[in-house]
């Protein structure tokens, strides 16, 4: 199938077998109706006037100065323009590799003729979005502490049982471990602290606990 541009030139061709007439204005202006024409970058065209009269004067100026190579000048003139026939849309054009992005439209320099839009540019098929199974819920971590799990997310409920503080007299004494990793007790309330009694003859006793001594005298904590 011939494009746009090949039909323009053969029917030049045709009409420049004679010599152009009195009308020869109006047989080119009602060729040239046939087709959309646009300019490419980097082609100039007279102020205020479209890119179908700039190519249709161009073509006429041609076939009236005539000479051995009308022809090579009339396929040179329609080579520096976009153009298409109206009516028989876009012309196709081989398909595109898979794996290449498509790209928008670029607009065109100049629309001659904003009455009559060229044909819609179809957009490409859109790949539909891979669909993500729901991740699993969490698995419930057991932390070796027995008891029930809290409702409703609350505080865990811990192991620890508290004794009477000698200081305060509350049930606020539990027993914690250093950074060094001595165990003392110390009550939450009003911050009485003790070391844990240890055996005096025991070689793996704390140093602190022997330089210090014991200050609970109401022993562990109650349970």
């Amino acid at each position: 199938m011939a494009t746009a541009r090949e039909k323009l030139y053969e029917e030049m061709v045709a009409m420049s077998a004679a010599p152009p007439g009195p009308h020869a204005d109006a047989e080119m202006r009602k060729l040239m109706t046939r087709y959309r024409v646009q300019t490419k970058p980097g082609i100039d065209i007279p102020a205020g006037a479209t890119a179908r009269d700039a190519l249709g004067d161009r073509l006429l100026a041609i076939w009236r100065a005539g000479g051995a190579d009308l022809h090579n000048k009339l396929g040179t003139a329609i080579d520096e323009f976009r153009m298409q026939l109206k009516g028989a849309g876009a012309v196709s054009s081989p398909p595109r590799p898979a794996n290449r992005q498509s790209r928008p439209p670029v607009p065109a320099v100049d629309d001659d003729d904003p009455a009559d839009p060229p044909p819609p540019v179809r957009a490409p098929d859109k790949r539909p979005a891979p669909t993500l199974a729901a991740p699993d819920p969490p698995a419930r971590v057991n932390h070796g502490r027995g008891g029930a799990e809290p409702v409703a997310g609350g505080p865990r409920k811990r192991g620890r049982t508290r004794g009477e503080c000698p200081k305060c007299h509350s049930m606020g004494v539990v027993l914690a471990r250093s950074y060094a990793g001595d165990e003392y007790f110390s009550c939450i309330y009003c911050g009485w602290q003790a070391f844990k009694p240890t055996d005096e003859d025991d070689p793996n006793a704390s140093l602190a606990v022997r330089l210090l001594g014991q200050t609970l005298t109401n022993g562990p904590p109650r349970e």
